[in-house]
C-alpha cells in the first residue's frame, strides 16, 4: 500500500463546512479511497459487536482511528461527534484530497452530498483529527 503524505493545511482545506476542528498533527498519511474501503473491511473483521452505552458508536469511531494508526500508519482520520444527529463517525481524506464521511459500524463510505442527514447532520459538529 502507497501511502501520499499531505499538510495540516492541505486536510484542514479538505474538511468542508466546520466550526470546530482540531487537528492535532503536521502531516498526515492517507491512501486513496479504494485501500480505505479495504481498510474498514479489515476492522469489521475484528470489531467488537455492538453494545448500547458500552461499545456503541463513539466507541466504533475512536476505536477505527485507532486501527488505522496502529495497523496502517494512516492518521488522515477523524473522528467526528455529531451533537445534531447524537451519532459519532469517521471522516477520512484520501490521497487525491477528497472528503469522505464513513460509518465505522457498517464500513459505508460517502461524500457530505451523498450522506442521509437525518444521521450524519456533520455541519456544527467536532472533529479531531
Amino acid at each position: 500500500m502507497r501511502s501520499t503524505i499531505l499538510t495540516k493545511e492541505q486536510v484542514s482545506k479538505a474538511i468542508k463546512g466546520l466550526v470546530f476542528k482540531v487537528l492535532t498533527d503536521n502531516y498526515y498519511w492517507t491512501v486513496d479511497i479504494f485501500e480505505w474501503r479495504k481498510i474498514a473491511v479489515n476492522f469489521l473483521k475484528t470489531a467488537k459487536s455492538y453494545q448500547k452505552d458500552k461499545y456503541d458508536c463513539d466507541d466504533f469511531a475512536t476505536n477505527f482511528k485507532c486501527f488505522c494508526v496502529s495497523n496502517y500508519g494512516l492518521n488522515a482520520i477523524g473522528i467526528v461527534i455529531d451533537w445534531i444527529s447524537r451519532h459519532a463517525y469517521n471522516c477520512i481524506v484520501d490521497s487525491t484530497r477528497e472528503f469522505y464521511l464513513l460509518e465505522p459500524q457498517t464500513g459505508d463510505i460517502f461524500t457530505l452530498k451523498k450522506r442521509r442527514k437525518r444521521s450524519y447532520f456533520y455541519h456544527f459538529s467536532i472533529v479531531l483529527f
